[in-house]
C-alpha cells in the first residue's frame, strides 16, 4: 500500500470529556454530579441492579451531597423503541438537570437517550440514525457495571425496532458522556453471570481477527 493511501485519509477520534478510573472512584459520583451542575438527577438503571443494591449505593452517594434523585429502572436487555419512548417521557416531564446511568450497555444507552430527549423535543424515533440530534443533551454521568460493551465511551445508543425485527441506533457526538467511570468497584459487585458474559464477548472479538474476508 502506498504511504499516501494512509496519510491522505482523514480520521476522527472522539472520547467523553472525562474518564474516571479507580476501584473507589464510584464513591465520588455525588461530587462529580455537583461539579456538572446537577441538582435534580434522573438515575437510569435496571431492576436487577436495584435488587442487589448497586444502584441504591449510587443513589445514596448522590443524596449525601444534597441532590434530588428520581430512579427509572424499567430498562430491559436490548431495549426496544418503546422503552426508549418511556425514558423520553420521564426525562421530559421531570425538569431534570443531569442524568446518571448505572448498568450495562443497555442501561447506559437509555441514559444517553434520556439526556438528549430532555433537550430535543421531537419524537425519539426521529433521532434514530446518524447526526440527527439537533442540540446537546443534559450533562450525563455513565457508570458501567459490566465490561462487555464499552457504551460508557461511545456516542451510540442501540435501540431494537421490534416491528422491523431489526436493531438501529442513535449516533451523535451529543451522546458522549460528560463523565464516564471505568473499572470501579461496581464492576466487581455485579452478578457473576454478567461478568462471565463479558468474558465471552471478549472472546468473540477474536473472530474479527481470525475470520476470512468472506465471513468464513
Amino acid at each position: 500500500m502506498d504511504l499516501k493511501d494512509i496519510v491522505g485519509k482523514i480520521f476522527n477520534f472522539q472520547l467523553p470529556r472525562k474518564i474516571i478510573f479507580g476501584i473507589d472512584s464510584s464513591e465520588t459520583v455525588g461530587l462529580e454530579a455537583k461539579a456538572l451542575g446537577g441538582n435534580k438527577i434522573l438515575l437510569i438503571t435496571d431492576d436487577n441492579l436495584r435488587r442487589i443494591n448497586i444502584a441504591g449505593n449510587i443513589e445514596e452517594n448522590l443524596l449525601k451531597e444534597g441532590l434530588s434523585v428520581d430512579v427509572f429502572s424499567e430498562v430491559e436487555a436490548e431495549p426496544s423503541i418503546e422503552v426508549a419512548e418511556k425514558v423520553t417521557e420521564v426525562a421530559r416531564k421531570g425538569d431534570y438537570d443531569l442524568v446518571v446511568g448505572v448498568g450495562g450497555g443497555s442501561v447506559l444507552d437509555m441514559a444517553k437517550v434520556a439526556s438528549i430527549a430532555a433537550t430535543n423535543p421531537k419524537p425519539i424515533r426521529k433521532y434514530v440514525g446518524v447526526n440527527l440530534v439537533e442540540k446537546p443533551g443534559l450533562p450525563k454521568i455513565l457508570m458501567p457495571t459490566t465490561a462487555g460493551t464499552g457504551s460508557e465511551v461511545t456516542h451510540v445508543a442501540v435501540i431494537t425496532l421490534l416491528e422491523e425485527e431489526a436493531k438501529s441506533a442513535i449516533i451523535s457526538p451529543y451522546m458522549f458522556g460528560d463523565s464516564s467511570y471505568c473499572r470501579s468497584k461496581i464492576n466487581l459487585l455485579n452478578l457473576q453471570h454478567a461478568q462471565k458474559i463479558d468474558c465471552f464477548n471478549r472472546l468473540r472479538c477474536v473472530k474479527s481477527r481470525s475470520g476470512s474476508d468472506d465471513g468464513g
